[in-house]
């Protein structure tokens, strides 16, 4: 396995790759708050028959984290451009989550680059769910933000629930 960093739009970016050169393609698109380390328990198995790369998005783990609006659009420019530097292309995108989201807008962004799509838990929210997500955080997503949302949000619902049994 090798650990690596690359700079891709001026960030610095944090990528791990392994498995045969020759092998099928898969990029490991991690979701919303996620890293490279959401990916640890498949890394090992994945690389016997694929050759893999993980990477954490701007904003997430070890990469760069600029004060910048961070959206689906955002972060599915950035996987057809980071295809594009690495010379990773075509490859499978598998999206966990919101990374899933960010697989299916990157393949319209960049077709030609994407030789299929595997989703796992692929986030899709409701209409009404993302227009309240959207009225908390705003627009752009930060770390900031998503950690309020998560503590006030989902973690005081859940207190709200613990209290009710």
């Amino acid at each position: 396995m090798i650990e690596r960093f690359l700079q891709i739009d001026g960030l610095r970016i944090h990528c791990k790759e392994s498995g045969e050169i020759e092998a099928p393609r898969l990029l490991l698109i991690h979701g919303l708050g996620g890293s490279i380390e959401s990916w640890e328990e498949v890394f090992d198995e994945l690389s016997k028959s694929f050759h893999i790369l993980a990477v954490d998005l701007p904003g997430c783990g070890q990469s760069d984290k600029p004060e910048l609006q961070y959206t689906i659009d955002y972060f599915a420019e950035f996987t057809c451009r980071f295809m594009e530097s690495t010379g990773f292309q075509p490859s499978i995108l598998v999206g966990h989550s919101m990374g899933g989201m960010i697989s299916i807008k990157t393949y319209l962004k960049c077709p030609e680059k994407v030789e299929a799509l595997v989703l796992i838990d692929a986030a899709g929210l409701s209409e009404t769910a993302a227009k309240k997500i959207r009225e908390y955080m705003g627009d752009g997503w930060n770390m900031d933000r998503l950690k309020k949302f998560y503590r006030e949000c989902v973690l005081g619902r859940l207190g709200e629930l613990d209290e009710t049994r």
